[in-house]
């Protein structure tokens, strides 16, 4: 599958989103999750991977549930509720899949393991200097110019980094580590305020699924309980190890 026609369609394909004059060329895809070494073979050693993990619940359910006008007291009709429970065993089930995954297969086949930085977003970014820490990462930058995001993903939900500049200068390294946990205190006002709804709709889901995720270093149960040394040896990582690894990159 690796071979050199598969490596020029796919180049092609990215290449509309790129400058070719930069020196780093990045590409963000979940399907990358599941094909770390077919990538590695693809584009040997001149790749690298930042893999960011986030806490389960903020991306499969807590933001669906706000862009829909819902909250914890106010999950819809009795249909839509069976909906959003459905929704969140899919999404719990499919978190656990895929990082399973990346621990058993994608990470064991990769040929230089090096090359790979696995980050637990909520205690990395919690540091004021993280922006500054990723950017030294395989001495990465991004450009406000290359993206091609729109204008709606500067809403609060999405600046996951919280990258501020202008079109005609790099971006700055403005950061504000509260931001990048907000959710979790609007998750436990939410729930604070609508107890009989969650303990009747949500609680019993997430308990089932709270030993599962606890072995990653998350509570769903507690959404602001994370564990970096739980979350570490589950990706068989020594602890520290992303931090060693950037500052050795400058």
């Amino acid at each position: 599958m690796a071979t050199s026609k598969m490596r020029y369609c796919i180049f092609r394909q990215w290449e509309k989103f790129w400058d070719l004059e930069s020196p780093i060329l990045i590409e963000k895809s979940p399907p990358t999750l599941m094909q770390l070494g077919y990538r590695e073979a693809l584009f040997p050693a001149v790749s690298s991977n930042l893999i960011s993990v986030r806490h389960p619940l903020y991306g499969c359910f807590w933001r669906k549930i706000q862009q829909k006008g819902l909250g914890l007291g106010n999950l819809g009709s009795e249909k839509r509720r069976s909906e959003i429970q459905e929704d969140l065993r899919s999404a719990l089930d499919g978190w656990l899949k895929v990082h399973q995954y990346l621990i058993d297969e994608s990470l064991p086949n990769l040929k230089d393991y090096t090359s790979t930085a696995i980050i637990m977003s909520e205690v990395f970014l919690s540091k004021k200097q993280a922006v500054q820490d990723i950017l030294s990462f395989q001495q990465l930058f991004f450009p406000e110019r290359f993206s091609n995001s729109s204008s709606a993903l500067l809403r609060k939900e999405h600046r996951r980094l919280m990258f501020r500049g202008s079109i005609s200068n790099n971006i700055t390294d403005e950061f504000d580590p509260t931001m990048i946990n907000e959710w979790m205190v609007d998750w436990n006002k939410s729930l604070i305020n609508n107890q009989d709804s969650f303990k009747s709709h949500i609680l019993p889901i997430i308990e089932k699924y709270e030993e599962k995720f606890n072995r990653f270093g998350y509570s769903l149960v507690n959404v602001s309980q994370f564990d970096q040394k739980v979350f570490d040896r589950a990706f068989s990582l020594d602890y520290n190890h992303v931090y060693a690894k950037i500052e050795n990159t400058l």
